[in-house]
């Protein structure tokens, strides 16, 4: 399987914003070229919101991440 390209994109650009901003990051980011600082939120369980959906009613919705 491919990794979608504006994922790649992203996570080049978190990877570089991350080894500036930190040497121990950057230590690890180097050791790992695979590193992905939101690998950990893959294995949250999906979240269930509460939102109001007009007119007095309250809507219950499951945000489900999108990786």
């Amino acid at each position: 399987m491919t990794e979608d390209p504006s994922r790649a994109a992203w996570l080049q650009q978190a990877r570089s914003y991350l080894r500036h901003a930190d040497p121990v990051l950057a230590r690890l980011i180097d050791d790992r070229p695979a590193f992905d600082p939101r690998a950990w939120m893959a294995q949250l369980p999906a979240q269930a919101t509460i939102q109001p959906a007009g007119s007095g009613e309250v809507v219950m919705r499951l945000r489900l991440r999108r990786d």
